[in-house]
């Protein structure tokens, strides 16, 4: 996964000579940026001397330290990466490689076998703005030697390798606060080149006293800080690489006619004088148009100048009353709109007939009327009462001497009739119209008026006793562990609320099956309201032991006196499942005694002292037991018994 964060880097000027080298610096001024390509078929885990370009700043000193190349097989998408002495895992940011490198070591004096990546790119143009970034990430788990601040990047001209060169001065990027991400973290820097610079090293700078370093497990063994680092990049910002664009300087059309203008360079940012952002744009009136395209790497400007022949056009307007029709040139139209008949003019453009039609509407005047069952409507000297539609002509009333047309709408309600089956909690009653109602039973209420447009409403109650059973069962616990608090509940539709008191000890107050933790004895309460808004109570008492009910004798007597002959574990078996396993050894350490899976109190379980049906000399004896609880987690006892003849 990518985490995207800012992170605090210090940024100096950037100084250079020129370099020229022979690579397509547009998008990329590093070559192989995710260590994808390599000398060899890499296996594994690979050292740096395979990835191509990219070099390894100590040089040829042995007593340095030097990267490690880490590459995924992409045919086994399950594996992780790295795996070995690390102890940490990443996913590659970009492709199946990544590079790391220990760029601290706690101990070492320097110069120290430090690790340090280097590679050189094409060189940067003065004046231009670039944007420089990478990945950065100690991997997942985090919990093997350091983290530390002070990682940063070097620039220069040509070649820098390790040296105490970067202990004394400092690199133009430093991050420095102490770096701890189990993430990728991307690293982003902007700046504008000031020489040609052309090489760089990433590693950690300055002596080992200037370097806070933060131990990430205090009894790892490793001595050092190890990152992970991916998918670098330096990329020009702010486009000025001009470009020609395919567009010509004078096109012609006639009125009526579009031309389309192409840039014909797709996926980049594109301003037209016409305020248009597409590659492409269409126009149809003469003018001059230009465009600006630019991308990431290039600019190009260009103009267009489009002019039109002339376009006769004849336009007659006609007015008809709906239903009517118009005529002309033997068609006839009947619907609203224009109509373009075309001609060739000698100058080849057209020449246009437009005939202008508007239908006038036959004006419709609403009138919207709502009766109740049983009354009559009277309109227009008629009496209706039925629901239905209406409609009276009257010949050329309107204003623009087309027919008027009256539409009644008329809609009939009928006494309304309602059915309602509602539930009574004990103890309670319900209000209809003013009445209360505290017995199951059928009711019938006439409410007149209430219904749409005033109309009587009939209501049918159905009253229901609201019945529901709240059960709980009191548990037992032991100190430090926690209990379930589950109700046996059986209610009318779905549980509204739950409300448990006392707050303490709960994992929450107001859901329906709790866990609690108290730490001594403590009675619980809850309040479940179900869909009907009845309220059920019921308690649960939770029991706290502070220990299990367990005790084991520390001397017996096997001399068949009939006391104290025996050795097992007695107590209560509350909360306990059984006995997976009980022991005794004598004071060389060899078993003379053993039983599995048995309950306390068990006798046939116990030791009368004998081994292979000999009793044993005087002395004491070590036990050991394993218990199985009810929750499933096991305890282990663990003693010595004084054996007395």
């Amino acid at each position: 996964m990518l985490q995207r964060s800012s992170i605090h880097i210090l940024c100096f000027f950037l100084f250079c000579a020129p370099f020229i080298q022979a690579q397509d610096c547009c998008l990329n001024h590093i070559p192989n940026p995710s260590f994808e390509l390599t000398s060899e078929p890499p296996s594994g885990i690979e050292n740096w001397t395979i990835v191509e370009s990219w070099i390894n700043a100590a040089s040829n000193n042995s007593s340095y330290g030097s990267p490690d190349y880490f590459y995924q097989d992409p045919d086994d998408p399950s594996a992780t990466l790295p795996n070995n002495s690390f102890s940490a895992n990443v996913v590659p940011v970009d492709g199946d490689a990544v590079m790391g490198m220990a760029v601290y070591f706690a101990n070492a004096s320097l110069p120290a076998p430090r690790e340090y990546i280097a590679v050189q790119f094409c060189p940067l143009t003065v004046g231009k703005m670039y944007e420089f970034k990478f990945y950065l990430t100690q991997g997942t788990p985090q919990n093997q030697g350091y983290s530390v601040d002070r990682l940063g990047v070097f620039f220069s001209e040509g070649p820098t390798y390790q040296s105490d060169l970067f202990y004394d001065v400092e690199p133009q990027i430093l991050i420095d606060t102490v770096f701890s991400n189990n993430e990728w973290q991307e690293i982003t820097y902007t700046f504008t080149a000031q020489e040609a610079l052309d090489f760089l090293v990433f590693g950690s700078f300055g002596a080992n006293s200037e370097i806070t370093a933060n131990s990430l497990n205090n009894s790892s063994p490793f001595e050092y800080a190890y990152y992970f680092v991916d998918n670098f990049s330096i990329r020009e910002v702010g486009p000025d690489v001009e470009i020609e664009l395919p567009i010509d300087s004078v096109a012609g059309i006639c009125n009526g006619e579009t031309y389309t203008i192409d840039t014909a360079y797709p996926d980049a940012t594109y301003e037209w004088s016409t305020g248009d952002s597409t590659q492409s744009i269409t126009v149809s009136e003469e003018g001059l148009y230009s465009v600006t395209v630019t991308d990431e790497c290039l600019y190009g400007e260009a103009e267009i100048l489009i002019t039109s022949g002339i376009d006769t056009v004849i336009t007659i307007p006609a007015t008809i009353c709906e239903g009517d029709s118009f005529e002309f040139e033997g068609e006839t139209y009947d619907t609203e709109g224009e109509y373009t008949l075309t001609y060739t003019a000698i100058t080849g453009c057209d020449s246009l007939v437009v005939i202008d039609l508007e239908v006038l509407p036959n004006p419709i005047n609403l009138v919207f009327a709502n009766i109740c069952e049983s009354e009559n409507y009277e309109f227009f000297g008629n009496t209706y009462d039925s629901s239905g539609i209406y409609s009276f002509a009257l010949e050329s009333a309107a204003a623009n001497g087309c027919d008027s047309i009256v539409e009644l709408n008329l809609e009939v309600f009928p006494n309304q009739e309602l059915s309602v089956d509602t539930f009574i909690c004990e103890g309670l009653a319900v209000e209809l119209n003013g009445e209360l109602f505290d017995s199951p039973g059928q009711y019938t209420q006439l409410i007149e008026g209430v219904s749409p447009f005033g109309c009587d409403l009939e209501v049918n109650i159905n009253l229901q006793a609201a019945e529901a059973n709240l059960e709980l069962r009191d548990t037992t616990i032991l100190k430090g562990d926690q209990a379930l608090l589950l109700p046996f509940f059986s209610g009318i539709g779905d549980i509204a609320q739950v409300q448990w008191s006392p707050n303490l000890n709960l994992s929450c107050n107001d859901c329906f099956a709790p866990l609690a933790a108290p730490s001594e004895s403590t009675t619980y309460t809850v309040e479940i309201t179900d869909a009907t808004g009845c309220t059920y109570v019921n308690d649960i008492q939770v029991d706290v032991l502070e220990r299990l009910p367990i005790f084991i004798p520390n001397a017996f007597s096997p001399n068949d006196d009939g006391f104290n002959d025996l050795f097992f574990p007695t107590g209560s078996n509350l909360l306990i499942e059984q006995i997976n396993q009980f022991q005794i050894f004598n004071r060389w350490g060899s078993l003379v005694f053993e039983r599995s899976n048995f309950l306390l109190d068990d006798e046939s379980a116990a030791w009368d002292g004998r081994y292979n049906n000999e009793l044993l000399s005087n002395g004491v004896y070590v036990y050991t037991m394993e218990v199985l609880l009810t929750n499933g987690s096991t305890q282990q006892f663990r003693g010595d018994v004084l054996l007395i003849h």
